[in-house]
């Protein structure tokens, strides 16, 4: 971190390289030549759940694509559930794979269980989303070094959520309209300069939280987006 040197099949590239392609009006899809790699936008992307019980800690981009792990499934009940491209794209636990990433912003969404339609339901979560906003911090690290440890307050996200309710059998309001988590839809956190992770570079991102419990007693799903650029050998 954070130069890719030595690592075979890639030429070292930097930040500035990348701006340069970007300045140079470089398509955002294209195969580069054969000493340089293929430059994709494609986040890096990952879900976890937070218990309705609380807990101390998640940790991100751990459980891999094809792995099992609990978390709501169909907006009706959680169960063990085999991970696919719904929940994340990471193909080794905790590991960069063959491929490089630059990441240049964080984002998170917060996917409940169900709001029902009860006059409470859509209160209780966004007030649950709040518990867990304003009592957690996010810490990511590659190999075994800290380079962002930052409040959850700062990170918006990338959801932009409308509930519908019934009050009685015959109203319905909206509410609940906007962003969820401080931040407006599609604008993440920004990494300056961006960190460029290296193929087979180890890496972790932790929440680290009060262990509040959640007031409507569901369990709501955490999805984590690093934004960025995926480096991969060229075709």
């Amino acid at each position: 971190m954070p130069l890719m040197t030595g690592v075979s099949g890639f030429k070292a590239i930097t930040v500035q390289d990348l701006l340069a392609m970007k300045r140079s009006g470089l398509p955002g899809i294209a195969t580069m030549i054969p000493d340089k790699p293929e430059i994709i936008f494609q986040p890096l992307f990952d879900r976890v759940q937070y218990p309705a019980a609380g807990v101390a800690s998640l940790n991100f981009f751990s459980n891999v694509k094809g792995s099992t792990q609990t978390l709501n499934v169909g907006g009706t009940s959680t169960s063990t559930h085999i991970k696919s491209l719904r929940d994340t794209n990471m193909e080794q636990a905790g590991v960069m794979s063959s491929k490089g990433f630059i990441a240049y912003g964080i984002s998170m969404a917060y996917l409940p269980l169900s709001t029902g339609v009860t006059a409470t339901a859509m209160v209780n979560y966004l007030d649950d989303v709040q518990k867990i906003i304003f009592g957690s911090y996010i810490e990511m690290k590659f190999i075994d070094k800290a380079y962002l440890q930052i409040p959850l307050t700062c990170i918006p996200s990338h959801m932009s959520f409308k509930g519908a309710l019934a009050t009685t059998s015959n109203n319905v309001n909206m509410i609940g309209a906007g962003g969820l988590g401080n931040g407006i839809p599609q604008q993440p956190f920004s990494f300056d300069p961006p960190y460029l992770i290296a193929p087979n570079e180890t890496f972790s991102v932790t929440l680290t939280s009060d262990a509040t419990a959640l007031s409507t007693s569901n369990p709501i799903d955490i999805q984590m987006m690093l934004w960025g650029y995926m480096l991969r050998p060229a075709q």
